[in-house]
């Protein structure tokens, strides 16, 4: 279904979203009932992008801390139920035993404070997202 797509010059979600139903009915060879859904999924599943940013700050004990933020990518996006798309969050170091924060099912915007490890070398911070349809 992507390289239909792709051949016919539709290559994001907002290629999608901005392509007639009549396009994706045709690329895809499908009902324009389903090439609505099409659009209609594109759609949801740009308005409730989610962002990640980071930064470190020196915290009182001497050490680092990890401001993690994650906001929408689109303002004002919907967080209804009938949710695409499911975020997970991951910060890790590569020191062995290295997980330091973990969560899953993320759907709205969030910050939160993560304390690092003495000597480390790096941290790793994941925002993963699952596409559930």
């Amino acid at each position: 279904m992507t390289k239909k797509l792709t051949n016919n010059g539709i290559k994001t979600f907002a290629d999608a979203m901005n392509s007639s139903t009549e396009d994706i009915a045709g690329a895809l060879n499908v009902t324009h009932s389903f090439a609505s859904g099409v659009r209609t999924a594109s759609a949801k599943i740009l308005h409730r992008t989610l962002k990640l940013s980071a930064c470190t700050k020196p915290n009182e004990s001497g050490g680092l801390d990890l401001h993690v933020k994650v906001e929408r990518k689109v303002k004002g996006g919907d967080t209804g139920g009938d949710r695409i798309v499911y975020y997970s969050l991951l910060v890790f170091t590569d020191r062995p035993g290295g997980l330091l924060h973990y969560c899953e099912d993320l759907a709205s915007e969030s910050e939160m404070v993560v304390s690092c490890p003495p000597k480390f070398g790096r941290a790793y911070i994941r925002l993963l997202g699952n596409v559930d349809m």
